[in-house]
């Protein structure tokens, strides 16, 4: 079999190969591509582009399928493509395609390579890399689980799963589908602390000049006319030069509460906020990501326990974790996962609980966790609106309170010297 110009010859050799310039999971040499003019002696020559960790390897390669290498040059790039983790979208782009190809029942190794010539750098550098891998025989949940950083940690098990029922297409097809509502509901939260994020930039804008412009101004029209300046006056003012002689200093201050915040996100996640509404919306949150992904896992053919294992590996450290570790034991040890669910409210809503019960007693366990996942989120999308209908007017009010109590402690004095003055008739 001769290779065409520009695919990617079979047995490419180790692990690494058709990974461009991105190091092997072992650690391995960089991978490098090659152009290459081989044949046989009496037949054409062929050319074509393959890619090895080295020279020697290239070229044990074509003496697999040629008799003579008549040319093998490295293929010298100035920016040459590297690995990187692909975002949700990319992701979702990735699995949709794939899968609706291979519904189509086109062969894995013929769609990888349609897919690698019609993407950005990054996945087509993915796509030519697992074409080479399924090439030498590896499967595809192989080839996910070498790509873990690039694909996630979910490609691997529902591709497994999928391999053992034959609906490959399908699985993929629904993992896109969870990567797309994951986008979705993201974009709600980051549309919620828009509005609340705005106003307090601008707040402090507003306050920033108000501080270092009209301050002075009026503390040398109180120095004019001799009156005392108040003490929240003199306060900001000293504050106001403290900024202009070590700006640094000053912005670093007002980084640190930002600091602060991003620390305690980070170590806590949003359990810091959890207070009443906020509280709720959390465990929604976290609820919705786990029924769906366990109605994902149960579709594509893992059964109960294995489904609940990979499924709890998604929660956040705390009590969270904790309920789908115990509902996770529960299970294997032979209890009902309806009632697994109604001992641990943190995780399981009775909402959740009852769409579990009707789904184990029909049968349709996939179908209604999924369908009552689809009922988290629209509440979810339904609280987070009701929060932000609250939450603009009370931050103009707080804004509009504070302002006016800034104004008030500059013009007082003025307002007392006024009352003051003699009437004139």
């Amino acid at each position: 079999m001769f290779l065409r110009a520009g695919t990617v010859p079979p047995g490419t050799g180790t692990a690494a190969a058709c990974r461009g310039t991105g190091r092997t999971e072992e650690g391995g040499n960089i991978t490098q591509e090659f152009l290459y003019k081989a044949g046989s002696r009496e037949g054409p020559a062929e050319e074509g582009t393959l890619y090895a960790e080295s020279r020697e390897e290239a070229g044990l390669t074509l003496l697999k399928q040629y008799e003579r290498i008549y040319r093998l040059e490295t293929v010298r790039r100035f920016f040459p493509a590297r690995r990187r983790k692909l975002n949700d979208f990319d992701r979702e782009t990735f699995f949709h395609q794939m899968g609706l190809l291979l519904k189509s029942r086109i062969p894995i190794l013929r769609v990888l390579q349609l897919m690698g010539s019609g993407h950005a750098a990054g996945t087509a550098l993915l796509c030519r890399s697992m074409a080479a891998e399924l090439a030498r025989g590896m499967a595809l949940s192989q080839s996910f689980a070498r790509h873990r950083e690039e694909v996630g940690d979910l490609a691997c098990s529902l591709a497994a799963a999928g391999e053992k029922s034959g609906q490959v297409g399908t699985v993929l097809e629904a993992l896109a589908d969870s990567y797309r509502q994951r986008r979705k509901v993201r974009r709600n939260l980051i549309s919620a602390c828009l509005y609340p994020a705005l106003l307090l930039v601008l707040g402090t804008g507003v306050s920033l000049c108000f501080v270092q412009g009209i301050l002075p101004v009026f503390a040398d029209l109180y120095g004019t006319l001799k009156m005392p300046v108040p003490l929240a006056m003199r306060m900001l003012l000293q504050a106001a030069a403290w900024a202009r002689q070590a700006p640094a200093a000053f912005g670093m201050l007002l980084a640190l509460p930002v600091v602060f915040a991003g620390i305690l996100l980070r170590t806590r996640g949003l359990r810091v906020f959890c207070l009443g509404p906020l509280r709720r919306l959390y465990g929604a949150y976290w609820e919705i990501r786990f029924t769906s992904l366990l109605a994902l896992l149960l579709r594509s053919g893992l059964t109960v326990d294995e489904a609940l294992a990979e499924a709890g590996k998604i929660l956040p450290e705390g009590r969270l974790r904790l309920a789908g570790s115990r509902l996770s034991q529960a299970v294997f040890k032979g209890e009902s996962l309806a009632r697994a669910a109604q001992q641990n409210p943190a995780l399981c809503s009775r909402l959740t609980a009852e769409f579990i019960a009707i789904g184990e007693a029909s049968g349709q366990l996939a179908s209604m966790l999924h369908e009552v996942s689809q009922l988290h989120r629209q509440e979810f999308q339904d609280g987070l609106k009701r929060i932000r209908t609250f939450l603009e007017p009370a931050l103009l009010l707080l804004l509009a309170g504070l302002c006016t109590i800034m104004v008030y402690l500059v013009l007082s004095p003025m307002l007392h010297l006024m009352d003051g003055l003699p009437v004139s008739i």
